[in-house]
């Protein structure tokens, strides 16, 4: 009997020495499982912290948009700012201009009015004479008359009668230096001396003309 509570009272002990080691192991266990937690949860902390800083760094830092993207290789400088239509294109404006040019050749001297008219008091009556040089060559006359004032040999014309005055010219020996359009104010004494006159012929001075 004895021996029977001894083994019993040494079971007793034996179980409570058996369930406080569980005891510890499990306390031991939970301890090391939170230290795991607690480690694996500032690791993760440590890594989404580490990845916010790359992120902002990548995108702060990031040369693509900043410093090489539309600013400088884009439309900014490189692009049609400086190459594009902006600068080079250009604008071309044409001018027509109407120009009226003279005869190359003489019309029919039948159809060309002359008039002769002395231009030195020293000779009178030499328009007469000169007169019937241009008749004799065709021309349609006009009666002679007397300049303004005395002046040297000139063969005048009116608009687009040039070669025609040339052809006079010729006419009286001369050539073309003597011939001059129409100036301003014409050496006459009476516009109805030279009413219709395409050529006028002024005996001069210098005795060009001297028939």
């Amino acid at each position: 009997m004895n021996t029977g509570a001894h083994d019993a009272g040494g079971g007793f002990t034996q179980s409570v020495g058996t369930n406080a080691a569980r005891g510890i192991a499990v306390i031991l266990a939970a301890v090391a499982v939170g230290a795991v937690l607690m480690w694996l949860g500032y690791s993760n902390d440590s890594v989404d912290a580490t990845a916010g800083d790359d992120g902002s760094a990548l995108v702060s830092d990031d040369d693509g948009s900043g410093d090489d993207g539309s600013g400088d290789d884009g439309s900014g400088n490189d692009g049609s700012g400086d190459d594009g239509s902006g600068d080079t294109s250009s604008t071309t404006e044409t001018t027509t201009t109407t120009t009226t040019t003279p005869p190359s050749t003489a019309r029919p001297a039948a159809e060309v009015t002359v008039v002769v008219m002395n231009a030195t008091e020293g000779k009178p009556g030499i328009a007469g004479r000169s007169s019937a040089i241009a008749e004799q060559a065709g021309y349609t006359m006009l009666e002679a008359g007397n300049a303004q004032v005395d002046q040297d040999t000139a063969i005048q014309y009116a608009p687009d009668y040039e070669a025609d005055a040339v052809a006079v010219a010729e006419a009286f020996g001369l050539d073309e230096s003597v011939v001059e359009p129409f100036p301003d104010e014409l050496n006459i004494r009476d516009e109805a001396d030279v009413a219709g006159a395409n050529i006028i012929v002024f005996v001069g001075l210098d005795g060009l003309i001297d028939p």
